[in-house]
């Protein structure tokens, strides 16, 4: 794009704005300036990180009889900050060309931003959405509600932290759960996204399917690289032995 962050109303100065944002009040209040031009802007731009996101949960996805058996023909989806749904038209293009199994998809969403979500429920993607601020805990989503949980493009610069992983392993279901977010490289490590991950492996909550740089815009590495990353939610059994609870 031609834009910088000096042209009002381009791409790159929504971005630096967001980037620099000091409260959830103030990213809501951008976002919702926005969410009228985002898929515009994103468009043109080759953004890869729904696709890339979407495309490696459902290379993961466990079709083992049993799972099978325990899906009883649904997939239960959380899109986290789901912005305008890009998520959740990846996911149902993957099951229009057959890709996950015939499953009926039931695709929940939430935003900080209502603006995005008003764009995300004209998507006709989804079941529910709803405001959510996601440097908070997901206090009021049940344990185990989801089969996968996904967060693209949200852990960044300026925005949630890591602990927001918790809530995701917390709220998948377990067994056979899966975690899909992309994180900004910039920050995998001072963030402290890489040592959170590290840590929940270790206390055997989740299983690390994928963990791999991509290239944030198609082709271009260098103009802002992302990691992507799978976990799977282990069951009780195996988090109890690996945190060597009673032993």
């Amino acid at each position: 794009m031609g834009d910088d962050k000096n042209t009002p109303g381009s791409y790159e100065d929504f971005l630096h704005k967001v980037y620099t944002a000091t409260s959830p009040a103030e990213s809501q209040k951008l976002y919702d300036e926005w969410a009228s031009q985002y898929d515009a802007h994103l468009s043109g731009s080759g953004y890869t990180s729904p696709r890339i996101t979407v495309d490696a949960v459902v290379n993961h996805l466990d079709r083992s009889p049993l799972t099978t058996q325990r899906l009883a023909g649904k997939l239960t989806i959380l899109d986290a900050g789901c912005g305008t749904g890009q998520v959740g038209v990846c996911f149902q293009e993957a099951a229009k060309s057959g890709k996950l199994d015939g499953l009926d998809l039931q695709i929940d969403g939430n935003d900080l931003s209502p603006g995005m979500l008003k764009v995300a429920r004209a998507s006709g993607a989804y079941r529910e959405l709803n405001e959510a601020d996601l440097s908070k805990p997901l206090t009021t989503i049940p344990d185990e509600t989801y089969d996968i949980i996904t967060c693209v493009g949200t852990l960044t610069k300026g925005h949630v932290g890591p602990q927001i992983l918790k809530s995701f392993i917390r709220i998948a279901k377990r067994g056979w759960g899966l975690i899909g977010v992309t994180v900004v490289e910039e920050i995998w490590e001072s963030g402290g996204y890489a040592s959170l991950i590290v840590e929940e492996e270790k206390y055997g909550r989740v299983e690390i399917m994928r963990n791999e740089r991509f290239a944030v815009w198609s082709g271009d590495e260098e103009k802002q690289s992302g990691r992507v990353v799978v976990l799977r939610r282990k069951y009780l059994a195996q988090e109890i032995a690996h945190a060597g609870i009673g032993a």
